[in-house]
């Protein structure tokens, strides 16, 4: 008797599977996504200070969703980000072990990716902590253009904006492709036990400052390099870190001190800028005001609480 039940429990769950598939490719079918775009449009653009407008919308397997021609702006601002596609979607393994991932897959025009993958505890969720425990990024020639204007410009207009500065913000222009990974592993209890690293480079990189008056060459990167660690209760900037083109050459290293209470993590970070011919003509004097130094030379220290630093020249 028991051998003979046991086909037809197996013929029920067969039975219960398929009507779970066909439930979910009808509604794969018929799920309204036009009213989900304009529902998502409309909450986000309430709850952030930016526009954001979709192209379309459609659903991603198992769980997501893939929007293309996503549009970003700020008001007041004139630069608009676009996005030409995103696959947003939710780990379902990740629930079992009491966890919530989000992924997002950002492709550009030269159709590569940046992975982003987010990870939260589901506990600390329901306990109102929206921080996540694990983040991870990786590039395989993801085309930047636009991205940092865009985010330039944004700093440009912004509160607090350094008036010797804000002009020539909105001038720059950036591309390139992004290179490398970034693996962060988060105790926001203890920040003190985190850790992780980064290493990024830009493959092809050039910067371009879109203001006739200052006559600047083009500059070409023949180094664009981040790189760091965070282990033993601090964040550390490898001096291999920096930029150098043509005329320029910038140099980035130290660290922060990370503390339990976050607020009271502490800066030492040292940035230095060398600019040559029609760099340091052009811009020379403000990186003197700005930074201390003299001849197209400057160099500063960070220091002090992560929230409120101050810069001192050296």
């Amino acid at each position: 008797m028991a051998t003979k039940s046991v086909p037809k429990i197996f013929s029920k769950l067969g039975l219960i599977g398929l009507g779970a598939v066909s439930f979910l490719f009808f509604l794969y079918l018929t799920f309204p996504y036009q009213v989900l775009k304009e529902s998502i449009t409309s909450s986000l653009n309430k709850q952030t200070s930016v526009n954001i407008r979709i192209g379309e919308l459609s659903s991603h397997f198992p769980i997501g969703v893939e929007l293309d021609n996503l549009k970003i702006s700020v008001p007041g601002q004139v630069k608009t980000l676009t996005v030409k596609h995103v696959v947003a979607s939710v780990s379902l393994w990740r629930f079992f072990l009491g966890q919530l991932g989000l992924s997002f897959e950002l492709e550009s025009n030269n159709k590569k990716t940046l992975e982003v993958d987010l990870v939260f505890k589901l506990f600390s969720l329901i306990n109102g902590v929206v921080a996540p425990s694990k983040i991870s990024l990786e590039s395989d020639g993801f085309e930047i253009d636009g991205y940092l204007d865009f985010a330039l410009a944004n700093i440009a207009s912004g509160p607090g904006a350094n008036p010797l500065l804000s002009g020539l913000l909105t001038q720059i222009q950036l591309v390139g492709n992004l290179v490398g990974s970034a693996e962060l592993d988060l105790d926001m209890n203890s920040p003190t036990r985190s850790k992780g690293q980064m290493m990024l480079r830009l493959a092809d990189g050039m910067l371009t400052i879109n203001d006739p008056s200052l006559n600047i060459a083009p500059q070409k990167f023949s180094k664009f390099v981040l790189q760091s660690q965070m282990r033993d209760a601090k964040f550390e900037i490898n001096n291999n870190s920096g930029f150098v083109t043509q005329e320029m050459n910038v140099d980035l290293d130290g660290y922060i001190d990370l503390k339990n209470n976050f607020e009271d993590s502490q800066l030492n970070v040292n940035l230095s800028v060398k600019l040559d011919k029609s760099l340091k003509q052009s811009l020379g004097l403000i990186v003197e005001i700005v930074m201390g130094g003299r001849d197209g030379q400057g160099k500063i220290r960070i220091v002090g609480p992560i929230v409120r630093p101050k810069t001192i020249k050296i």
